[in-house]
């Protein structure tokens, strides 16, 4: 695979969500490729020791990739402010693959894949050819948030006495201003505070509270998760902080300070997934006590439940899902006339003919009436993953009652490689190249373990209500 090379900045003054995001899409595929971060920033100590940083500066940036980098190689992700249409461009003229991590849909996007965490954004949003990773579940959020989220699938009603409190690495005292409204609520015994390693909490500390206030910076993920637990609230900003909380199921109330935060504000409250407070930086302290006020006096059952609904772990293998195919080698090619023989050796595959739901041999005559009624058909697609010249497996898109149901096998001789995830992935992928965005359904005999392991670790979702127990059912939507 290409090594994935994560571009972002983060420092005192623009915050470290750009570069937490795409830390944690690294950790994702740290098993599978190499890692480097590309920064303007020192990332000593906020990203793995293990991975490759690259610093640059006072340089021409698109001249630096390009004297330092190969697009036969690398794949970048981006997330940030700067990377607009055109760097997209530039960057796609050197011949590189792209991800976009975006939070604004300002312009047409020429990335390959473009992912937006936010609820409330949607594909009409968007102009250009971009495939599109839309929504909550695409969120890059880091692996122990997503393993909370996974277990944790309950909640019990508790008085609120402990608050947790978190409005991003550079809120500008925004802290301070929620605190001392706080203050002036009635059974508040505990707040805890996460902030950057940038704030001033001297004037906090110099000051009495009716409650104990303990100041937290440089928490690991474990760390928060533990702070979190002893909390009965959370107050944040519409930020990552925002989604990780959800993952931890604890009543939610947030805040906007900047524009790349609206959206994910209008989504979640909008969702019931976390009570509004509004534009915290110009809200009066008056309304926000009395917002404040309002907010705790709710039940919070309902926003749990929303919670657990939307936020079920399976971020990492969404993301893994789009990404895959940028790092991917291999290459997705239709089917012709001249690969009948090629389709009818692996379709009587011994291995193939036992994981089918018809196991006995195909005869050629038949194979043949068959292979050539699907290449004629325009709702069918037979694709094929090549390695060079060789051929790593086959996968085809069948159109039935509006949505494509799947079917793969890997060559005997590519087996035992993890092909069948890249190439369910890179045949996703061509089809949402060629504009195709229907569902995709994948049947599968229960005792068919590898391939049941391939669609969950794409982001297939399980179908209950079905009748057979032989077979099970997952669908993958976008």
């Amino acid at each position: 695979m290409k090594t994935l090379i994560l571009r972002a900045d983060g420092n005192s003054k623009i915050g470290l969500g750009h570069l937490y995001r795409l830390k944690a899409i690294g950790e994702y595929f740290e098993r599978k490729t190499q890692i480097l971060f590309l920064s303007k920033d020192n990332l000593e100590g906020i990203i793995p020791s293990n991975w490759d940083i690259v610093r640059f500066e006072d340089q021409d940036e698109i001249t630096f990739i390009k004297n330092n980098f190969h697009p036969n190689t690398a794949t970048f992700v981006l997330d940030g402010y700067n990377f607009d249409q055109y760097y997209q461009q530039k960057l796609k003229e050197c011949g590189f693959e792209i991800a976009f991590i975006d939070d604004f849909h300002s312009f047409s996007m020429l990335a390959d894949v473009v992912i937006n965490p936010s609820i409330a954004v949607s594909s009409s949003d968007y102009s250009g050819s971009s495939r599109l990773a839309l929504g909550a579940h695409f969120s890059p959020l880091r692996n122990e948030f997503l393993s909370v989220s996974k277990s944790k699938i309950s909640y019990e009603t508790t008085i609120i006495e402990k608050v947790f409190i978190s409005l991003g690495g550079s809120d500008n005292n925004l802290s301070t201003k929620i605190i001392n409204e706080i203050n002036q609520l009635e059974g508040i015994n505990q707040v805890h505070l996460m902030v950057g390693n940038s704030f001033n909490d001297q004037p906090l500390a110099d000051k009495t509270y009716n409650f104990d206030l303990k100041i937290h910076k440089r928490l690991s993920a474990n760390q928060i998760i533990d702070l979190v637990e002893k909390c009965d609230f959370a107050i944040s900003s519409a930020s990552t902080i925002s989604y990780e909380l959800c993952s931890c199921r604890i009543p939610l109330a947030i805040g906007w300070y900047t524009e790349n935060q609206k959206d994910l504000y209008t989504g979640l409250v909008q969702k019931g997934l976390a009570e509004g407070l509004g534009n915290i930086n110009s809200i009066s302290r008056e309304n926000l006590g009395v917002k404040l006020q309002e907010v705790l006096g709710k039940s919070f059952s309902n926003q749990i439940k929303r919670q657990i609904e939307v936020f079920s772990g399976l971020n990492k293998e969404n993301i893994m899902s789009v990404i895959y195919p940028l790092l991917s080698d291999l290459e997705i090619v239709e089917a012709s006339k001249n690969d009948l023989m090629r389709y009818f050796d692996w379709a009587n595959d011994k291995e193939v003919r036992m994981n089918s739901f018809t196991s006995e041999p195909i005869l050629l005559a038949d194979h043949k009436k068959w292979f050539e009624r699907k290449l004629k058909q325009d709702t069918c697609f037979l694709l094929m993953a090549k390695i060079g010249d060789d051929f790593a497996g086959q996968l085809r898109f069948d159109l039935n009652e509006n949505r494509f149901e799947i079917g793969y096998s890997i060559d005997k001789n590519h087996r035992g490689k993890g092909f069948g995830t890249e190439i369910i992935a890179c045949g996703i992928h061509y089809l949402r190249k060629k504009g195709i965005k229907q569902d995709i359904r994948a049947k599968v005999k229960s005792d068919n373990f590898a391939s049941i392991s391939v669609f969950k670790k794409l982001g297939f979702m399980p179908v209950v209500n079905h009748e057979s127990t032989e077979m099970l059912i997952f669908d993958y939507y976008l």
